[in-house]
């Protein structure tokens, strides 16, 4: 009260400072009155006109308030604890394509994607249960039906009276999301013809193996180069080779299911997975077909005609091999048995060697891998055999406690193995220690996220994939580091 009074008897002070100036001789008790009478006028114009300007000033604070609010960049909204639309702003009605007043009251779950209100009700719960802020993407269905891609920030608020809300900062990232969506289109399919990549290719290999071996049944897996490619570019240049590859990628995509898939692995060589083989004639029916539509005429362009063929090799998953690896050469093997006997043609790598059975380790860890050190060389030979026990244990239907075993213990290696090749740089003052070190924290890392993959389904490529994360390390790291031991210091 004190404050409060101070403020109110400072427009009295001013008037009676301002009559007491102003004041002219006379009888004592009529100027006392007349004097009072002024003082309150004053006082009373001067706390009006006070209260006139700080009416002016809230109402001026609750414009630019209503304004930030409707017209902010993003969407607020305020939901009960049953979910339901209390507040929205212009924006967010606008986002969602109708008028404010339709989304009053009305539960936001309807206004989600069917496939995401699982998403949303977790969320939700979440928020209800959580002090902080918590953030999630899902997607949206505006009143035309369109789908709007958007990121909620929400937080439980209680107000005055205990009860519970929730505030939701509402952002639109549709565009954020598309190019997210062209950028890994981009980083998995052929710029040029549209069609999947080597590494998607990979990918849907695996998943082929893994469906193959759960269901048991088989696929075929051809590899196919073309006939006279050479020769286009060269006659009429790279402008007409490049649309005779996409004229031919769009030929061999006619010449197979939905459910098969046909890539670009590189150059002028394609490959194509045939999923559930049947039988051999299955898989020859396909290559025919193939031969014959790139046997038509091609024009890269209005004025200018020529002729290519395709070589193609088939593998057959299982009997020739289970592996990646395995089926690739053999496919590979048996494509170029093609080329030697005619071009335009195909063949099966079982026609060459009646399968490719044979006693030797996956990974043959040989005298030509070893680096000359020898502490290092036992124990790259060490991880090979580790590696080779996971495969023969995925390949054995091993159960995924077993399997998962395997795979702690080549981490666990791994790391004693940096550890050695660490002690040793240090000791002998190796001078590319530093990067050497961050490239074995690189691959521990990589190995932590392929034993994610491939207990989550990508056996087969995260097989590949380990394959060549052993022998790059070795080819790339490990041989320059056991030359400058072995040079300048003759470690054994």
């Amino acid at each position: 009260m004190g404050q409060k009074s101070n403020e109110l008897d400072a427009p009295r002070g001013t008037a009676e400072a301002q009559l007491v100036s102003a004041k002219q001789p006379g009888k004592r008790s009529n100027l006392d009155l007349l004097h009072e009478l002024q003082v309150h006028q004053a006082e009373l114009e001067m706390q009006n006109e006070n209260l006139r300007q700080a009416q002016v000033a809230l109402e001026e604070s609750r414009d630019r308030y209503v304004e930030f609010y409707d017209f902010a960049p993003v969407g607020y909204l305020t939901l009960n604890r049953d979910a339901c639309i209390t507040e929205i702003n212009l924006t967010g009605a606008a986002l969602l394509g109708d008028d404010r007043a339709k989304f009053m009251n009305r539960r936001f779950a309807t206004l989600i994607a069917p496939e995401d209100r699982d998403y949303w009700h977790m969320y939700f719960m979440s928020v209800l249960q959580q002090d902080s802020r918590q953030t999630c993407e899902l997607s949206m269905l505006c009143r035309d039906g369109a789908h709007l891609e958007v990121q909620l920030d929400a937080l439980r608020h209680v107000e005055k009276n205990a009860t519970q809300t929730i505030r939701i900062v509402m952002t639109d990232i549709t565009e954020r999301k598309q190019v997210e969506k062209r950028i890994g289109y981009l980083a998995t399919h052929d710029r040029m013809t549209d069609l999947p990549n080597r590494e998607l290719f990979y990918d849907r290999l695996s998943q082929a193996i893994s469906q193959a071996k759960r269901k048991e049944e088989r696929f075929a897996v051809l590899f196919m180069d073309l006939d006279g490619f050479k020769a286009v570019n060269d006659n009429f240049g790279h402008e007409a080779g490049d649309a005779v590859l996409k004229i031919a990628a769009a030929r061999f995509q006619t010449c197979i299911r939905d459910m098969d898939t046909v890539a670009r692995i590189g150059g002028d060589e394609f490959a194509i997975i045939l999923n559930n083989v049947k039988q051999l004639e299955d898989a020859s029916n396909v290559a025919r077909k193939i031969i014959a539509a790139i046997s038509d005429p091609i024009k890269p362009d209005e004025t200018t005609e020529c002729r290519i063929g395709v070589s193609i090799g088939i593998a057959l998953y299982p009997q020739n091999g289970p592996e990646i690896d395995k089926l690739m050469h053999a496919a590979d093997s048996a494509m170029y048995q093609s080329k030697t006997g005619g071009k335009n043609n195909f063949s099966f790598f079982d026609e060459l060697s009646g399968g490719q059975e044979s006693n030797e380790p996956w990974i043959n860890f040989d005298a030509t891998k070893f680096v000359g050190v020898r502490v290092m060389d036992q124990q790259h030979e060490t991880l090979a055999e580790m590696i080779n026990k996971l495969n023969t244990a995925f390949n054995g239907n091993e159960n995924i406690e077993v399997v998962s075993g395997i795979l702690d213990e080549i981490s666990v290696y791994t790391r004693f193995h940096f550890d050695t090749e660490e002690r040793l740089m240090e000791r002998f003052s190796y001078p590319e220690i530093l990067e050497h070190k961050k490239e074995h924290q690189n691959l521990l890392a990589e190995f932590a996220f392929l034993k994610k993959k491939f207990l989550e389904g990508g056996e087969s490529v995260v097989l590949h994939t380990l394959k060549n994360w052993l022998f790059l390390h070795i080819t790339n790291s490990d041989k320059p580091l056991a030359a400058f031991l072995n040079k300048l210091h003759d470690v054994d």
